[in-house]
């Protein structure tokens, strides 16, 4: 049996025919071995690598086949399985009845290379025939060598129904929650599950970019060539595999979405990622059951939720196979040099870090959101925000804003007004701005005007809270929050509930270059209320603040109720006074 090198594109898709033919004899269930997946691979990354495909002949006949290529790492030569970072599986090519001998024949050639080679056999299922041979050759020919093992979870779906296996696998608190949490994003708008359009694509590597700056791990799916392999596969439709991209959209705007292949009535799960500013409503989770749904009720037999362990994955299904990533250096002395000080070490010290659930869950959990902290997007963006509120507020007031929200924490003694208006329908002239009710689709320009986090304006709508905003050019120029419930007092924990028809402004504000149009917003505002059959609303003013808008309050709303504050560290004491009808006038 002897060994031939493919070093060529053109030279190997002579052999495409027969390689396809092999892989149907051996009833191949791995896409990544398939010759188009590692074409297109090819054309992407092949720049950075040299083709090393081995086949091994017997006679004219070809007997086995290893995809390889080699990397240059500037003192040695890496040998690894084409397409290792984006294959989630890899094995040699080999018919059933030359295994052995084909088997034996590729890895005493990788052995006998000349030159500092270490050899990487990434991701070899431990159920795979080849792995057990594998083993043996390793063990009997005493080649000094490390593994480190991943695991990958499956599920087999044939003959299931996703509402037993889900019922089984969740319990009602969860399911409840769960349910809870999509009705609370079908309140924003309009919530749906769909595939993914070519000219959307980009939507979805915008949000995994935006995930990753807080995790760490490999992040390259949205990075350079790797988003242009993957993009450009989204949109291929000359694959042996199917490429689907799912997402959860809520307004047409995509919040998660999970990008995986179907091959052999297998569904292969590659990525997932959710929109950071709806977190607390795990769209993420969302896409994936909904997409767990799909698998059941069509023609798949397996879902395979690819390498590593992820809880979510668990939580799914207690079946997983274990892939092995195996190293091991030519038979020379300079490679095996080379194989114990750079990977022996290095991988026995990261297997023994995983097996330290502190250090594990800290690198999982903590470490991402510590990066995040000193990114540049992060410090960007935390001076912005203080350019903002340096504008709307002025340096000064910030200042003593900042100084009194020190001292009040120790003491404070503060007088509130509750005003209140009724409200009626009145006319009024035509104007250049459009006041209207602020809905999810504002929440960019909302978290602009607000500098405020987008989440924690979402939190505020999943609240049933209203917010009215004033546009003009396109801008937010006013802005003004409603409670329909009840009428809460900014940083005091007091709450007085309101009647049906009746709201509680408790956040307003208008940029200073409109404040002579401020009467004319608010009359706008109280309009739109109306027609929403409310007909009386109150605003809260601290009697000590000095501000127009505070002067334009008192001027169209009457005084209802006096709350008096008292702080002392943590002790918070208040009282309320209803005002007499001769007070309100």
């Amino acid at each position: 049996m002897e060994i031939k090198v493919i070093d060529s594109i053109d030279e190997l898709t002579l052999y495409k025919t027969e390689w396809d033919s092999i892989l149907k004899e051996i009833n191949n269930d791995i896409l990544f071995l398939e010759l188009d997946w590692i074409l297109f691979w090819w054309k992407f990354f092949g720049d950075k690598h040299e083709l090393f495909v081995l086949m091994a002949f017997n006679d004219d006949k070809i007997a086995g086949i290893c995809p390889l290529m080699i990397t240059n790492k500037a003192i040695y030569n890496e040998i690894r399985f084409i397409g290792n970072r984006e294959s989630s599986s890899n094995d040699f090519i080999l018919r059933d009845k030359y295994r052995e001998e084909a088997f034996e024949c590729i890895c005493n050639f990788l052995r006998n290379l000349n030159g500092k080679n270490i050899i990487a056999f990434d991701v070899i299922s431990e159920r795979s025939a080849n792995y057990a041979l594998l083993n043996k050759y390793l063990k009997v020919n005493k080649v000094p060598f490390i593994s480190k093992d991943v695991i990958s979870y499956f599920l087999n779906l044939k003959d299931k129904g996703f509402k037993n296996h889900f019922e089984h696998r969740f319990g009602k608190k969860t399911r409840q929650t769960m349910n809870s949490k999509e009705k609370k994003l079908k309140n924003l708008g309009n919530l749906a599950y769909k595939r993914v359009a070519t000219s959307e694509i980009d939507e979805v590597f915008e949000i995994h970019e935006k995930r990753w700056l807080r995790k760490v791990g490999n992040s390259s799916f949205s990075k350079g060539g790797t988003k242009e392999f993957y993009k450009e596969l989204a949109s291929n439709k000359n694959m042996k595999f199917n490429i689907n991209v799912d997402a959860i959209t809520l307004n047409n705007r995509i919040i998660s979405f999970m990008y995986g292949f179907e091959y052999n009535n297998k569904y292969l799960f590659i990525r997932i990622a959710h929109d950071d500013d709806f977190y607390f409503l795990s769209p993420g989770e969302l896409v994936f059951k909904k997409k767990m749904e799909e698998c059941f009720s069509s023609q798949i037999d397996v879902f395979d939720f690819g390498l590593g362990y992820e809880p979510y994955k668990a939580k799914w299904t207690d079946y997983y196979k274990i892939a092995y990533n195996t190293i091991l250096p030519s038979d020379n002395l300079l490679s095996r040099l080379i194989f114990y000080i750079k990977f022996w070490t290095r991988i026995k010290l990261i297997i023994t870090l995983k097996k330290n659930k502190r250090i594990y869950n800290f690198r999982k959990y903590y470490l991402g959101k510590i990066k995040y902290l000193f990114t540049s997007k992060n410090i960007s963006d935390k001076i912005t925000k203080i350019k903002r509120a340096v504008e709307r507020d002025g340096l000064l007031s910030i200042i003593i804003k900042f100084f009194i929200s020190l001292t009040g924490k120790i003491f404070s003694h503060k007088q509130y007004l509750i005003l209140e208006k009724n409200l009626e329908s009145v006319g009024l002239p035509q104007s250049n701005m459009q006041v209207k009710e602020a809905a999810i689709d504002d929440l960019d320009a909302l978290s602009k005007a607000m500098n405020e986090s987008p989440s924690s304006i979402i939190r505020r709508f999943i609240n049933k809270h209203k917010c009215y905003i004033a546009l003009h050019d396109g801008k937010i120029i006013h802005y003004c929050w409603i409670d329909c419930s009840s009428i809460k007092i900014s940083n005091i924990k007091l709450s007085i509930s309101v009647g049906k028809s009746e709201v509680h402004i408790y956040e307003a504000f208008v940029e200073k270059k409109y404040k002579n149009n401020y009467e004319y917003i608010l009359s706008n505002v109280f309009n739109l209320l109306y027609r929403n059959s409310f007909r009386k609303c109150y605003i809260t003013v601290n009697s000590s603040e000095k501000s127009f808008e505070n002067e334009i309050y008192k001027k169209i709303f009457h005084p209802s109720y006096k709350v008096f504050e008292k702080r002392l560290l943590h002790t918070v004491k208040h009282n309320i006074v209803e005002l007499k009808l001769a007070d309100k006038s």
